[in-house]
């Protein structure tokens, strides 16, 4: 990460989320205790030595001169030595302060590097599980896109079987209904052809009575013209007769017979 701003955001991003339905809690990483303890102990044993530093340059301060003091009273100094040993045991504090407090400092930065690792270490987690949400939500959204291509794909086909069915039966209906009107025409058709026979031979029949009849019209106009032509045959033979008789009737009243003078 670039900064810490960088660190909290990606806690941020990725607390609370959720990797293969497993919610994910990330924190940052607090301080312990101890750490706290050690670093204000180091802080005190820092002050100290300030202090203690402090309180020698003001000893100094308060001294004479060194130099001074050897050429002006040698004899002095070399007869109580008893008065140089608190600085040399000030000295060895003060070393002892300062390589302790360097312990402490050197011990802090490499827990400080301890820390930023695991840091480093975490965030790389974070990426990793971030990556694995990543490619989950990615084979998700996938996995839900075949999905529905392949319901639309589904849903096509049954829609398409569907009006095919419906096709299919209104051609069947079609086929039921020219099949009952097909039907009705033909027993209309089988009626009427009834009719037509019945009434063919109704007229067969007119015909034949027809022909009995003009027959016997003939029969009978024969008949009359034969008794008509006997009936005149019968009257010229008696009006043929009683010319005959009427004429000699005639003649024998009138005939007379005179003498040959």
């Amino acid at each position: 990460m670039a900064s810490v701003k960088d660190a909290d955001n990606c806690i941020a991003n990725l607390n609370n989320s959720e990797l293969n339905g497993i919610v994910i809690k990330i924190e940052k990483e607090r301080p312990d205790s101890s750490f706290e303890k050690f670093k204000s102990k180091a802080l005190n044993v820092k002050s100290k030595t300030l202090e203690k530093n402090g309180k020698k340059c003001e000893n100094k301060e308060s001294e004479p001169n060194t130099e001074d003091l050897k050429s002006e009273e040698p004899k002095t100094q070399a007869e109580d030595p008893a008065e140089k040993q608190p600085d040399s045991t000030n000295r060895k504090s003060r070393s002892r302060d300062l390589s302790r407090h360097g312990s402490i400092s050197s011990t802090t930065k490499k827990d400080s590097l301890l820390t930023y690792e695991q840091i480093k270490e975490k965030q790389e987690r974070q990426r990793y599980h971030k990556r694995l949400l990543q490619e989950e939500n990615r084979r998700r959204r996938e996995e839900a896109a075949r999905r529905r291509e392949f319901e639309k794909i589904e849903h096509a086909k049954i829609a398409r079987l569907e009006r095919e069915r419906e096709k299919l039966h209104d051609e069947k209906e079609k086929l039921r209904s020219d099949k009952e009107k097909l039907r009705y025409e033909k027993e209309k058709l089988d009626r009427e052809k009834d009719r037509i026979i019945k009434l063919e031979r109704e007229i067969n029949l007119e015909k034949l009575e027809l022909e009995r009849e003009k027959a016997r019209f003939q029969e009978e106009r024969r008949a009359l013209k034969r008794s008509a032509e006997f009936r005149r045959s019968d009257s010229f033979e008696d009006r043929k007769r009683v010319t005959t008789e009427r004429h000699f009737e005639d003649g024998s009243t009138q005939i007379r017979f005179e003498p040959h003078g």
